[in-house]
């Protein structure tokens, strides 16, 4: 006894006899017809006839609203991204900031010059200088295996050359002492010496620590100037102030080795090896930040953690622009540490979080594409419903009709 094979109107039918109490096929038939008693059941935002149009209109809007935020996200993301890429390469990158640490260098060299030479040339004791090299030349005759290239004889012959005999006073030697200036331009010359026997040996060879420890005999005697009276140790700690916080870290870690050189004078770190050495080391990248001027270091950084990201593809589609937020949170969770000591994090977090506004937003679209809500658009009003239904089962016809309520409702 059911009004009609549409659809719609046998969904209706069984939804209503279920609706009313005792409701005979008569009841159903004479309420099937009333598309009020069908919104009452279902609630006023049922999409009969007299309102399907509505729903129709409101069913685009909502999948727009989706398309637009798509669309506004993905150019948010595209824009960051091209902010991100660069031309320059991970080689262009390490010559940039191998350059931004000889500037720097330049720069700070003619000040500690000034400061240390502004030191008054007074007599310092340098008993510590005369040991290590005795304890040197002990060294090398109890340990005969070395190569006369990896022994540094010139050195120690130079600072040998430069101790006088101390004078006696009473049966007991009075400390060795040289001129302040005399003894920073000896120790300039000496480490230059100390250098090129140094790069033949191993890094944990014994020779070297001991060549090592001439080198803090020398800096242990410049700084018995201290032990001067306060018009003179003054502008020696002035000085060595400056040094120690402004040069000598450009001499240490990893700014060192980013232009430390072999023994035929070429670099031991290729330029492209630069960036990704600073960026894989937490450590590294703090030393280095400290270091060298932030615009300038955190320019060439970011262009190679950029490059870094986007040659990913696990991370980035480069023929779609498109990030992966679950592989990219990976990634920054992986880096962020870094990221944060060079400077760069919060360029990387934005990024994050409208990636992850893209993924959310796409699925929202794609959700809604399949969903019985989009069955309805570009179709008749009149048909409208009876297309959501068609080829439904009495099974799942009940539970289609709700689903489009509960979209509806959203």
């Amino acid at each position: 006894g059911q009004a009609s094979n549409a659809p719609s109107v046998v969904l209706k039918e069984r939804a209503l006899a279920r609706s009313v109490p005792g409701g005979g096929e008569a009841d159903v038939m004479k309420i099937a017809q009333q598309n009020k008693a069908i919104g009452e059941y279902y609630g006023k935002e049922f999409p009969g006839i007299s309102n399907i149009s509505t729903v129709i209109d409101s069913a685009k809007k909502y999948g727009d609203d989706i398309t637009k935020q798509v669309t506004g996200y993905q150019d948010d993301l595209t824009r960051q991204m091209s902010q991100m890429r660069t031309e320059r390469t991970p080689y262009q990158s390490g010559e940039t900031l191998r350059q931004s640490k000889y500037a720097l260098a330049n720069r700070r060299r003619p000040v500690v010059e000034k400061l240390f030479n502004e030191v008054p040339n007074v007599p310092v004791d340098i008993t510590p200088l005369v040991e290590k090299v005795d304890d040197i030349e002990k060294f090398i005759a109890e340990h005969p295996g070395y190569r006369p290239e990896d022994i540094p004889s010139e050195a120690i012959k130079r600072v040998k050359d430069m101790i006088k005999p101390p004078a006696v006073a009473g049966g007991e030697p009075s400390p060795v002492t040289i001129p302040f200036q005399q003894l920073r331009e000896e120790r300039n010359n000496i480490y230059k010496m100390l250098q090129r026997t140094q790069s033949n040996l191993p890094p944990n060879d014994r020779l070297l620590q001991k060549t090592n420890e001439l080198k803090k005999a020398f800096e242990d005697s410049l700084n018995n100037i201290a032990l001067h009276p306060p018009e003179v140790s003054q502008k020696y700690r002035q000085a060595s102030d400056f040094y120690k916080k402004y040069y000598l870290p450009l001499k240490q870690g990893v700014s060192r080795e980013i232009t430390a050189k072999n023994a035929l004078g070429e670099y031991r770190l290729d330029a492209e090896k630069v960036p990704q050495k600073i960026f894989n080391s937490v450590t590294d990248a703090k030393q280095f930040m400290s270091t060298l001027p932030k615009s300038e270091a955190k320019q060439a950084m970011k262009d190679y953690v950029a490059g870094n990201l986007t040659g990913n593809h696990v991370v980035y589609n480069p023929q779609t622009g498109d990030i992966n937020p679950k592989a990219y949170n990976v990634w920054l969770k992986r880096n962020g540490e870094v990221l944060k000591e060079l400077g760069i994090n919060q360029e990387f977090d934005d990024i994050s979080k409208v990636a992850t506004n893209l993924e959310v937003a796409k699925n929202a679209r794609a959700e809604f594409d399949k969903s019985n809500l989009a069955k309805i658009l570009g179709v008749n009003p009149e048909n409208a419903i009876a297309h959501v239904f068609s080829g439904t089962t009495r099974k799942n016809s009940t539970v289609a009709m709700q689903d489009l309520i509960n979209q509806i409702k959203k």
